[in-house]
């Protein structure tokens, strides 16, 4: 046959191909787009087609699992702002006041629109933008005072002296912190050491993000050589990007030592990570990690990497058990995105973190165990109660006594670590019994740089 003949034969079967596969696309694609078309148009109350889009698109990935989602709009700015750590808005905490119905400041930022604007602690939100803050939720109202830098947003404010006024205040870049101390100064400065016991030191990372380790290694550098002991307390962390997990572990391994590793379909590994030389907190330096039910994904992975070396004890609840890895895709010129699971991680000892695998369904064994002896029973009253005292002591120092909020102690390591609390009991001020177990523990360790003792000769016999 001639050459000509065979070229032509074989462009045609690559055409025909690349068409049946097209074909193969497509007829879910206009499958889809007819069903759309169908409930656009016949349906007794007309849905708007960006509505059925959405539900489509979230209705298919939340039967893969739990983590992959559809990203669009809200979701996918709270997503951004979420990990760059900054957002448009005024600067300040709020709260549900439960006496009024309205909006409350907890405490404006120091250097925020709003602090500048005069905002202080116990003043009400009554509307923003002329919409009542009355029976609201506190996150209906964030949303609605965040935005694009540079656009104003008015609230009308009544003052705890009974005053009423009316603020226009000009959204600025809100940096968000990840890393928070025990107290905070007026000034906004943080005290990474406990108040009650200065050589301990005390980070809370909130959740993971783009400056998270930056903030870290910052706070570790501000005490260095100043403590004994560290507690890092990882409740309610929700996770984050995995190279922070990484970078975190980093600062406490020596060189060479797995962190974590990653693996795909089939469990083929992906990545391994290690640690890179040079340590940022001495070797002999006792670590007490704090987690609960609540701590999750990158959280999970710096709690079950210090465990699993022997750097770091972990004392309260099993943690979540959320051991995949999210890559996100942005879609629509970055209008929208797909987060979706993509692969599973695996810390050194190999052990399975993840609560929807296979082999943990099999065995009930998943999440971070707190190391034997310190695990601490938890309603789940108690971990909220605690996590909003947590939060209202780190910002007390802004606060100021006369706002009368009650912020809490650290702990009593006097008090009894097992004795539970009863239900009249869970008001503020709770014992923090998990940071008080650190305490105690990291109180019976020998302080870094202590010398061994030396052995007893024996006596010959």
């Amino acid at each position: 046959m001639p050459l000509k003949n065979l070229v032509i034969l074989a462009l045609a079967a690559i055409v025909s191909l690349t068409c049946y596969f097209a074909a193969a696309r497509n007829r879910y694609a206009n499958l889809f787009a007819e069903i759309v078309e169908l409930v656009d148009r016949e349906h007794l109350q007309k849905p708007g087609r960006d509505e059925l889009f959405d539900d489509a698109i979230n209705g298919m990935l939340s039967d893969l699992d739990e983590h992959s989602v559809y990203l669009a709009d809200r979701e996918l700015r709270m997503f951004d702002e979420n990990i760059e750590q900054e957002f448009g808005g005024v600067g300040m905490y709020v709260e549900a006041d439960p006496e009024s119905g309205y909006l409350m400041v907890t405490v404006p930022m120091p250097d925020t629109p709003a602090f500048r604007a005069g905002l202080r602690a116990r003043d009400l939100i009554t509307a923003i933008d002329g919409e009542s803050t009355h029976g609201r939720t506190r996150p209906d109202c964030i949303e609605q005072m965040r935005g694009q830098v540079g656009t104003s947003v008015r609230l009308d404010i009544r003052k705890t002296s009974g005053e009423t006024a009316e603020l226009s205040l000009l959204r600025e870049d809100i940096p968000v912190s990840s890393v928070f101390g025990d107290t905070t100064n007026p000034d906004g400065t943080r005290n990474y050491v406990l108040a009650e016991y200065p050589r301990l030191g005390y980070l809370r990372i909130d959740q993971f993000g783009i400056r998270t380790v930056d903030e870290f290694r910052t706070a570790l550098t501000v005490i260095a050589g100043s403590i004994d002991g560290l507690v890092i307390d990882l409740r309610q962390n929700s996770g984050g990007p995995l190279s922070a997990a990484v970078d975190i572990c980093d600062m406490f391994l020596d060189d060479g030592k797995t962190i974590v590793e990653t693996r795909g379909r089939d469990r083929k590994l992906v990545s391994r990570h290690v640690a890179q030389a040079g340590m940022l907190t001495p070797a002999d330096m006792p670590v007490a990690v704090l987690v609960n039910r609540n701590s999750a994904s990158a959280s999970e992975i710096v709690a079950a990497c210090l465990q699993d070396h022997g750097r770091a004890v972990i004392i309260g609840e099993r943690s979540y058990g959320k051991g995949t890895v999210q890559n996100v895709y942005n879609l629509q010129r970055d209008r929208s995105a797909v987060k979706l699971t993509t692969a599973n991680y695996w810390p050194p000892s190999g052990r399975c973190i993840d609560k929807h695998d296979p082999t943990a369904e099999a065995t009930g064994i998943w999440g971070v165990p707190p190391s034997p002896g310190f695990g601490i029973e938890m309603t789940e009253e108690e971990v909220l109660a605690l996590f909003r005292q947590r939060q209202l002591r780190e910002i007390s120092g802004l606060i100021g006594d006369e706002a009368g909020l009650r912020a809490g102690p650290a702990g009593d390591p006097a008090a009894d670590a097992g004795e539970q609390p009863s239900e009249d009991t869970l008001q503020l001020p709770l014992i923090d019994r998990p940071l008080q177990r650190a305490i105690q523990w990291l109180k019976e360790q020998p302080a870094p740089g202590t010398p061994l003792a030396a052995p007893v000769a024996s006596r010959a016999s």
